[in-house]
């Protein structure tokens, strides 16, 4: 419709009219509107304006309708427990002071108020979605939190985002759906479904039928974008088998770089395959031991045409050397079982023995980047989160070695008690302030109980220890209990000798504490009425 509106626009229609073709481009439900536009007024040139505008409202409101059938009404969409709308002002406001101050809405504090707002409230009020998926949209960590903000976003959220391409990624229920149906149907959504269908098709087949579901997407492999292909071969991510291997071998050679980086992660995990005996025996060519037990690291001189059949990049990113990432390339997809058994010793001696060569931090990258891809052995993440922690490493100066994070998501899924044990003993001021940060952020999401005195007590002395900095408040402060908050209020408070923030700065926090303190009040309510 679009189109031809602006065919008309530049025309003239005296010259053109309106023409027939623009109220059959027009979708059925908002026909209606445009039928009262033709009533009100005889002016072509008014009629194309009006609909133009009647276009423009119904792409804000996110009317994109895919079929002929009518929307679902209101009425279906909502849950029967719903935040009140003032509660709802106070959550969108503090979300965007957030992303103001911070460059993002979501912060642990802010998640931790999104699921208390579920809790003790329900979902979003239908005329608020639009203004918290705008929000969240315009962050680019929206997908990673999509299990988060689901459930306090709601049924309608689902809805919109079957209409709005720009929200696709709250429409959840084609997942969900395909979990309840039969063979055949899940077959028929494969061959005729929109691409997060097909997904939603294979995640379920996968389950059901392993090598069914492998067969069908080797049919139409050579048919699916870069993009679909290696979303498709990470749904093999969660329940990996060695029939897969043949498929994921042949996905080495593709032409999406995306694709081959996901068969090659994929095929690390498969620690029998041939694939890993090959780069087994391409590590015995990078790591030398000598009679008098001294340890050296050598890199690997040539990318040979085998090494590119298996899927190693040859090109290295910016600013990185050839040979370095070559040898990256190769000790990341080494299984760490096979350097355990091939040295006879644990993680961490094993490590020990090459801490003094130059290139250990070649090493220590192409390890952890070995677990986080592998997930196992779990016995090697102490001894090199240890590394990360406490050693710096010259090849932090290349971003695509810095793998603190993804360490960090691994050590926090897979041994969270070691983080526990951190705060609740007082280790953490051992900790630099950034480590400690990027443990804060990570374990706070994965809490249960945040305000638990021995949590928000190593909080506390965090912030005290980071001197109080505004930035860290803004993200920290709705994790802390409400007498805690008042301690840091008398702390933060303009031409305080603790605070050294200028008054500016601190004007966030502040925003930020008021707010708590509303949210709080609502909370309290709802506590006393269970």
């Amino acid at each position: 419709m679009r189109k031809i509106l602006l065919k008309r626009a530049l025309l003239g229609t005296e010259k053109s009219g309106i023409g027939p073709e623009i109220e059959e481009s027009v979708p059925s439900g908002i026909r209606g509107l445009i039928d009262q536009i033709e009533k009100r007024t005889s002016d072509d040139s008014w009629k194309i304006l009006l609909a133009a505008g009647t276009e423009s409202l119904a792409d804000q409101v996110a009317f994109h309708p895919k079929t002929e059938s009518t929307p679902l009404s209101l009425s279906e969409r909502s849950e029967n427990s719903v935040i009140p709308p003032p509660v709802a002002e106070i959550l969108l406001e503090l979300l965007q002071v957030q992303s103001e101050a911070l460059g993002t809405p979501f912060t642990c504090g802010s998640l931790f108020l999104l699921d208390e707002a579920v809790k003790y409230g329900g979902v979003v009020p239908d005329e608020k979605i639009p203004d918290f998926l705008r929000l969240f949209t315009a962050s680019r960590q929206y997908k990673n939190r999509k299990e988060r903000l689901l459930p306090f976003l709601g049924k309608t959220a689902n809805w919109l985002g079957s209409l709005n391409s720009d929200w696709q990624w709250c429409a959840e229920g084609s997942e969900k759906a395909a979990a309840e149906m039969n063979n055949k149907d899940l077959l028929d959504l494969w061959e005729e479904g929109n691409f997060a269908e097909r997904k939603s098709a294979l995640i379920s087949l996968r389950k059901t039928d392993p090598d069914q579901a492998r067969d069908l997407l080797q049919e139409t492999w050579k048919n699916e974008k870069a993009d679909h292909r290696e979303a498709f071969l990470r749904i093999f991510e969660s329940d990996l088998k060695e029939e897969d291997t043949a498929f994921l071998t042949s996905a080495l050679s593709d032409r999406g770089s995306g694709v081959r980086r996901a068969a090659g992660d994929l095929l690390t995990r498969l620690t029998r395959s041939e694939y890993s005996q090959r780069m087994c025996a391409r590590t015995d060519e990078i790591l030398f031991s000598t009679s008098d037990k001294k340890y050296r690291i050598e890199l690997i001189e040539k990318l040979t045409p085998e090494m590119k059949k298996d899927g190693l990049e040859e090109k290295p990113p910016y600013g990185t050397g050839e040979k370095i990432w070559w040898t990256f390339q190769i000790l990341s997809r080494t299984p760490l079982a096979y350097l355990e058994k091939k040295s006879e010793v644990n993680a961490a001696e094993f490590l020990g023995r090459y801490r003094k060569d130059d290139l250990f931090s070649v090493l220590a990258a192409g390890c952890t980047n070995s677990l986080i891809l592998s997930g196992t052995p779990l016995s090697w993440f102490e001894p090199l989160w240890n590394i990360w922690l406490r050693v710096k490493l010259d090849i932090l100066r290349y971003s695509v070695f810095d793998l603190r994070d993804d360490l960090l998501e691994y050590g926090i899924k897979n041994n969270i008690e070691y983080f526990r044990n951190i705060l609740d003993h007082g280790d953490s001021f051992s900790c630099s302030t950034e480590i400690l940060h990027l443990i804060w952020s990570a374990l706070a999401e994965h809490e249960p109980d945040p305000r638990r005195p021995e949590f928000s007590r190593a909080l506390v002395n965090y912030l005290r220890k980071a001197q109080w900095q505004s930035s860290l408040l803004i993200e920290f402060i709705p994790l802390l209990p409400e007498h805690d908050r008042e301690i840091l209020e008398e702390y933060c408070r303009p031409g305080s000798v603790i605070c050294k923030e200028p008054p500016n700065k601190m004007r966030p926090v502040q925003r930020i504490m008021n707010l708590c303190e509303r949210f709080e009040k609502y909370i309290k309510s709802r506590k006393e009425t269970e």
